[in-house]
């Protein structure tokens, strides 16, 4: 495991010294982006987690009527009971 490990370390030092040589930028950008991705997965979960939690709806200014969730304006309740 440790070998592969090394094996594994080498080839990417040779990768980068191939890729400097002939300045392939975007190549060592996504090398680099994707060592960076392996090593925070555990930050994105966990920002992940952040995100799911609820946030405050807050109605538009100036159209208090108007429901954010499902976009259809409130009716209000003489209306309703006009028509039935």
């Amino acid at each position: 495991d440790l070998n592969k490990k090394n094996n594994k370390i080498s080839k990417t030092i040779y990768l980068l010294e191939v890729s400097a040589a002939n300045s392939h930028l975007p190549f060592l950008i996504l090398l680099f982006g994707s060592i960076v991705l392996q090593t925070t997965n555990s930050i994105a979960a966990s920002i992940e987690m952040l995100t799911i939690l609820p946030t405050p709806k807050l109605n538009p200014v100036g159209n208090p009527k108007k429901n954010t969730k499902i976009g259809v304006t409130n009716i209000p309740a003489i209306q309703v009971k006009e028509y039935t």
